[in-house]
């Protein structure tokens, strides 16, 4: 059901529920899809809320003024919460009548349409208000946006690796060395990278039953 979601929105929900762990929240709300969002260079709604003066920092204070600190650990049963999961739920149904692929410009949009949570405002929008986002006029951004640029990573800074002499003085054997410890973090950061797409996987099951 959410095959149509781009890579890079699946990385931002990845970080929303790291996010949320962070905090010891076992549930995953708008506002931590929205520190999801700006987690990443790449990305339309990265690059639009940037370009209205957000960062990460100053939004993922407001968060934690906002919903303070949860009861504990929800690595093993983390959900979303009601308006959260109906915003992901309808944007895979679209993906799925329209035959479209969903990107983070796509969930943005949506964070910004929904006015409200029962009584009070959406969690994401009652932090944009409390950073005072122009919330009309990033919407206007968002959808004068070129479809066919939407969730392409930002163009790396390809520049050769600058001389270091003390490599030409590495033996052999350190280098090996050196070799097996960048290929065991690289392994690390692979396995903990793949728990998180599980648990993320996990989640978004969640969202279907």
């Amino acid at each position: 059901m959410f095959e149509r979601f781009s890579e890079t929105l699946i990385k931002s929900i990845i970080v929303a529920q790291e996010e949320a762990h962070a905090l010891g929240w076992f549930v995953v709300g708008t506002e931590f899809l929205l520190l999801g969002l700006l987690s990443t260079s790449e990305g339309i709604a990265a690059r639009a809320l940037k370009s209205q003066g957000v960062n990460f920092l100053d939004a993922k204070l407001a968060v934690q003024k906002k919903v303070g600190r949860g009861p504990g650990s929800g690595l093993h049963g983390t959900k979303f919460t009601p308006s959260a999961k109906t915003l992901l739920k309808n944007l895979a149904l679209r993906a799925k009548v329209n035959n479209e692929n969903i990107s983070s410009r796509h969930l943005l949009l949506a964070l910004l349409e929904i006015q409200n949570e029962s009584v009070k405002p959406l969690g994401a929008l009652e932090i944009l208000r409390e950073i005072k986002v122009d919330v009309r006029k990033l919407q206007s951004e968002l959808l004068q946006v070129d479809e066919s640029k939407i969730d392409m990573p930002l163009p790396p800074d390809i520049l050769p690796k600058p001389y270091d002499p003390t490599d030409d003085a590495l033996t052999l054997e350190q280098k090996i060395v050196q070799w097996e410890a960048e290929a065991e973090l690289c392994r690390r950061v692979e396995r903990e990278a793949l728990i998180q797409a599980d648990l993320c996987r996990k989640a978004l099951a969640d969202i279907i039953e």
